[in-house]
């Protein structure tokens, strides 16, 4: 039996403040777990255009593998291929760069997700201290300055 929830403010009866939130609740777990609901990306005919989503900079092979498992197309942006790199949506495909990573400098690593970030300045001997989540859109060391070893990084993490 579904009841009515509703709550006294001032005098007055709200029952959207109690109710309309779990109806969204609901209704966003059935909508995500019914994949009849949403319509099929190869049934689009081939006029549609679909944009490549946002990705994260970081290790070629994860980024390739997710990609090639996603059917999303990627294009090497440089002859040779190096193992860290930089991404770039490039209308339909995703755009990929080589990052140059050298030992004991600082690497680039805006654009990327923590995981990846955390790694390369770690390794680099770098204490890194982060704020926010998502991805890194600002480090306190200019990219190829010399990393010394226990210095602090500190990330800004975004997720715009």
């Amino acid at each position: 039996m579904l009841q009515y929830f509703s709550i006294a403010v001032n005098n007055l009866y709200y029952g959207n403040v109690v109710a309309g939130p779990v109806f969204k609740e609901i209704a966003d777990k059935a909508y995500a777990s019914s994949l009849e609901m949403h319509p099929s990306l190869k049934s689009r005919g081939r006029h549609d255009t679909i944009e490549a989503p946002s990705t994260k900079g970081g290790y070629r092979a994860d980024l390739e593998r997710a990609l090639a498992e996603l059917d999303i197309p990627m294009k090497n942006m440089n002859e040779k291929e190096g193992d860290w790199v930089l991404t770039q949506k490039k209308g339909e495909e995703i755009g990929i760069y080589n990052l140059t990573v050298r030992q004991n400098l600082v690497p680039n690593v805006v654009g990327m997700g923590l995981m990846d970030a955390l790694y390369l300045l770690e390794n680099n001997g770098l204490h890194v201290s982060v704020k926010g989540k998502g991805t890194v859109v600002s480090q306190s060391m200019t990219p190829g300055a010399r990393a010394s070893a226990g210095a602090t990084i500190f990330l800004d993490m975004s997720m715009n």
